[in-house]
Order: structure tokens, then sequence, then C-alpha cells
């Protein structure tokens, strides 16, 4: 469920004026590529260092297919096995648990064996692995379930064999809000991070927000908010990643309670200072759709939120209506009620 390769966000200018050059990174994690600038104090070459080393560490540790901390967790669980796994797959799970009981199953881990099974652990795109239909079709009666998994410290077991971890539609945000917490210790006042589309943020832009753009599925720019100090914004699509079947295209995004990919959803957004919360909450909205686009705000407690259906219409809740400056005109603007501010 990653969305890295179809990401709706991208930077605007990042440079204020006056004061030392800012410190650029860029390098590739979670199969896309990030960049990172630091700007005012504490911005060092060997902070943007310590971001990537920690950016490497977490994608060998969490990659779903490729050999892994996580893939070897996912082989004792469909072996009924306890496994010692690594803090920070811990950490993941722990995170998890409350955003898979607020999204009311939209969002789930436990459906690793459901992406897969779709041709969805791929780099290649568009995917072009045969899908087991009928396997697909029993999915709702077999489904794993995320409450099954048990911890004590580092052991992880399952009595539910059906259950494959990946964890691609949070795991930027954890990452994130990781890496902003190292930059904080290493005096950092100022950064943007961009993993390829999903974007946090430290401090401002020389005395400025930092702004970014919200990339429209149809071309170019959709809109643009700013983003303050600690707050991430994220995004989902069906765009860019999603497999070209002889019926008709399917997106990578597949709802965990139905085994099918989402329809209907063209993109979604989240802005947040809780940085798994909105990376987690943008792949549940495209699940959501517009008819449950309201609940899912509501149960995720969501209060800056964006849903573009493939019809163009923008569902849009209040509180991100106050910060998104529009430069398209959709077809159809529907305000979601409710909802606390950003």
């Amino acid at each position: 469920m990653g969305r890295a390769a179809h990401a709706a966000i991208l930077a605007l200018a990042l440079a204020g004026c006056g004061g030392p050059p800012p410190v650029e990174r860029e390098f590739l994690v979670f199969g896309t590529t990030a960049e990172l600038t630091l700007r005012g104090e504490g911005a060092s070459a060997p902070a943007a260092d310590d971001v990537e080393r920690l950016f490497a560490a977490r994608d060998a540790e969490w990659h779903p297919w490729r050999d892994s901390a996580l893939t070897r967790l996912n082989a004792a669980l469909a072996a009924g096995a306890p496994h010692q796994t690594l803090p920070s797959i811990v950490d993941l799970i722990e995170t998890s648990r409350p955003l898979v009981a607020d999204s009311g199953g939209r969002f789930d881990p436990a459906a690793g064996a459901l992406v897969a099974a779709w041709g969805f652990h791929t780099s290649e795109w568009p995917a072009r692995t045969p899908v087991d239909a009928a396997w697909v079709e029993r999915w709702p009666r077999m489904r794993p379930h995320f409450a099954s998994l048990r911890l004590a410290g580092l052991r992880i077991e399952s009595a539910d064999g059906g259950l494959r971890l990946d964890f691609n539609a949070v795991a930027e945000g954890v990452a994130a809000r990781d890496a902003l917490a190292l930059l904080r210790t290493r005096g950092v006042r100022h950064a943007l991070l961009d993993l390829g589309g999903d974007v946090a943020a430290l401090g401002d832009a020389g005395g400025r927000p930092w702004r970014v753009a919200l990339r429209d599925p149809r071309g170019g720019v959709l809109g643009w908010v700013a983003l303050h100090d600690g707050e991430g914004l994220f995004a989902s699509g069906s765009y860019a990643k999603f497999r070209d079947d002889p019926d008709r295209r399917r997106p990578h995004v597949v709802d965990p309670r139905s085994g099918q990919p989402v329809s209907g959803s063209a993109a979604s957004a989240v802005l947040s200072a809780d940085l798994p919360r909105a990376d987690a909450g943008a792949t549940a909205l495209m699940v959501a759709g517009r008819d449950e686009a309201a609940a899912l705000a509501a149960s995720m407690r969501l209060g800056c939120v964006l849903l573009l259906t493939d019809d163009d219409e923008l569902l849009l809740s209040e509180g991100l209506r106050a910060r998104l400056h529009l430069l398209r005109e959709p077809a159809r603007r529907t305000l979601l009620p409710g909802g606390p501010a950003c």
C-alpha cells in the first residue's frame, strides 16, 4: 500500500533570502527519492547524514517483500512460531494498533498477503503478476486480524497463520516522525523532508511557512498549503501505481475489508502534526471513498483532509478549506461536516 511513486505532493520553492546556504541531501528510500533541506541554526552535513542513515536502516528492516526483519517475521507467523524481532517493528505494530481501530479496518497492515496477491509487492509498474481470483474472492471470509498479534517485549506471535504484515501505508509517517525528532536532538531548527511527495516540516522557510503543492491527478498542480513547525502533509492516489487488467485499471490501494482495489477515489491528502496518523489516514480515506469520507475523518480525528474523486468532486474538511489555496476549480466541491481544526 505504499504511496512513494504516486504521492500527490510536490515541494514548492524552498529557499528564503539571506543567511547561510541550506544543507540539501537526496537519497533513495522506500522505493522513492527523498529530499531533505536543512536551514539555519543546527543545519549541518552530519545531521543530514544521521537522517539518511536512519532511513536506510528502516528501509532494510521494514521491506515487505525483499529479505528484511519484516519478511522474517512474516515467515515465522506463517509457520505459527513465535519470533524475536526488532524494536522498530514493535514500534510499527504499537503505532498501528489505534490507527487500525480508528479507521474501522480501512487501514490494516495485516493485509500483506492480499496486497501481494494483487501483484502489488513490486517495484515495476504497471503490476503484471497474475491474480488468483478465487483466492481473492475468499479473502473476506479468511481475512486475518491485526488484533491477533501478541507482543511480549520483542517476542511476537499470532494464532492466525494467514496474517502477513505490510506497513507501507504507515512506514513513511513513522520514519518521518522519527527523523524530525532526530533533527531536533541535533539542534536543527528548520527543515523540510520530502519522501517522494509525503512532506514533513520543522520550523519555517526563511521566516515564512514551508509551502507544498498538491499534485493534480489530471496533471499539474491542484493547489498548495503552508506547513508549520512539526506538521506533515501525506497523500495517496490511484494514478501512478496500478495494474492494467483487460476489464479495467485497478489502483494499488486495496480495501482490506472487501479484498478489492478501490474505485472512485483519485487522490487524498491529510495534514496533521501526528505524522503516522496522517500517513495511514490518507490511505484509509482512499478506501473510504466518497460515501464514507466524513465518517472516516471523524473516527480518525482528522481535521484537515481532502478526497478527490474520479469524477472530479473535491470533498474537503472545514479545517483544510482554510489552509488550501486551489489553483484549479474542480467540477464540484463538497464540504465535509464537523471535525477538529488542523
